[in-house]
């Protein structure tokens, strides 16, 4: 986009400059041929300023398209990771073993808000109107890379703090000492605090930064398919995210 807007200026420049060569000259009858040069270097700078223009607005097109359909994949993501975290921090004190909470899933799931977001980057979108709604928008949009690499590195620091948790309890179960254990058990317990607490505010974390997210994926959506197009869009990655969830009530069950 930035080759296209750059030529768009250079014959736009080229055009008017030519043109009032042209005007200036038009009353000399004896540089006819400085007319005709003139004339045909505008030609070429027109043609050159449409062709620039429609390849500037067909990549502006498919970079729309790509954003569109990246915030409501990365939104439905998102709600996934809060229900799934309000999920961990509702049923972490009632089991010992942590690797039943989908701590992994967790994990995985903000690694992919990241990994979507790679090739995001403010120099994609180059833009005429540099505070116009859409620059402003897609500038926001890229923007939120930074926003998942630090939801995807608290979610492998709360992974790993659970596994610790597991070893430690494992490393008790097998202890043959029971003076041993009294030093691992206050860690352990320490640590399962830790993990409450870091869970408790990555759930918020990620609550707010869902809430934000979902202006962006309802711009996107709205601009691409009409004003009503989020509202259709919002009830079917509701009833996606349900039907996931649902798959975790088993869990419930088995540690009551």
């Amino acid at each position: 986009m930035r080759t296209n807007r750059l030529t768009f200026y250079i014959c736009l420049a080229l055009v008017v400059i030519c043109t009032i060569g042209y005007l200036l000259s038009a009353e000399e009858l004896n540089i006819v041929v400085f007319q005709n040069l003139l004339m045909g270097i505008t030609t070429g700078a027109i043609i050159s300023v449409v062709i620039a223009l429609i390849g500037y607005f067909r990549e502006r097109d498919i970079l729309i398209s790509q954003a569109t359909n990246k915030s409501v994949s990365t939104y439905m993501n998102m709600c996934v990771l809060r229900e799934l975290t309000g999920y961990a921090l509702s049923n972490i004190g009632h089991t010992e073993k942590m690797r039943d909470i989908p701590f992994g899933t967790i994990s995985s799931l903000a690694r992919q808000a990241f990994d979507d977001y790679v090739d995001i980057s403010n120099g994609l979108y180059v833009p005429f109107c540099k505070n116009g709604e859409l620059a402003k928008k897609y500038r926001d949009f890229a923007s939120y890379r930074s926003a998942f690499q630090n939801i995807f590195l608290i979610a492998q620091g709360i992974e790993l703090i659970a596994l610790q948790i597991d070893i430690e309890t494992m490393e008790m179960a097998f202890a043959s000492n029971p003076l041993c254990q009294t030093k691992p058990s206050s860690l352990l317990l320490e640590r399962k605090k830790l993990l409450l607490v870091r869970i408790s505010k990555f759930h918020e974390h990620v609550t707010d930064r869902t809430m934000q997210y979902e202006d962006i994926a309802r711009y996107y959506v709205n601009r691409m398919n009409g004003k009503s197009a989020w509202e259709n869009a919002y009830q079917e990655i509701g009833t996606a995210v349900a039907k996931i969830m649902s798959d975790y009530t088993i869990f419930d069950s088995s540690i009551s």
